[in-house]
């Protein structure tokens, strides 16, 4: 816990220079368009540390954006950045784009969310543009992040007072994120790290 930029934050940092370390991505039991709660993803999968993932329809139990789980594809949406894990550690992150097209060659691990919050470790937020409408993302909310730093770091952060998009940005620059998207967030913001909730899902 600490602040950055002025902003409460959680974060877990989390070293992909470690080959001991696995960054993994996680559905639902059962695949998409089922549910599980996220207490009992964790005890199925008893990770060192986790966090919310993209946005979903609660109808329809569809998330929004790509997932690919052990290089295969199992979603495909098409809204907003991909981040993508490889299977020696290396981060990409793959912008939006409007034919839904992405290339996950290479990819162990991906999930899109968004928007993106910094590129190159600047600012670039342009949600309307990759394809969100919702405007309760405009809104401040409790919020969810990746990012990356120059050093190979893997920031997970999440934020439970309610800010807007700009604040997370420059909060995850403050923290030397220089790449960076947004989760899902809201009532859905959560944070499990060593056996601990340090923001509890809702």
């Amino acid at each position: 816990y600490k602040r950055a930029a002025g902003i409460p934050v959680h974060v877990v940092t989390v070293n992909l220079n470690d080959p001991e370390v696995r960054v993994a991505l996680v559905v639902a039991a059962g695949g998409v368009g089922k549910s599980e709660s996220f207490r009992s993803m964790l005890r199925r999968t008893r990770p060192a540390a986790a966090i919310t993932g993209t946005y979903f329809g609660l109808a329809i139990l569809q998330p929004a954006g790509d997932l690919v789980v052990d290089g295969n594809r199992v979603h495909r949406g098409c809204i907003g950045t991909a981040v993508c894990f490889t299977a020696d550690n290396m981060v990409f992150f793959r912008p939006h784009r409007p034919d839904c097209k992405k290339n996950y060659e290479g990819c162990q691990f991906a999930i899109e969310g968004g928007p993106r919050l910094l590129a190159g470790g600047e600012v670039v937020l342009a949600p309307r543009a990759e394809g969100f409408r919702d405007r309760a993302l405009f809104r401040p909310n409790p919020r969810t992040a990746l990012g990356l730093t120059a050093q190979n770091k893997l920031l997970l952060v999440a934020v439970t007072r309610p800010i807007y998009l700009s604040d997370l940005a420059r909060a995850l620059r403050a923290m030397g994120a220089v790449d960076a998207v947004s989760l899902d967030g809201g009532s859905s913001t959560a944070m499990w790290y060593r056996g601990k909730f340090p923001v509890t899902p809702g």
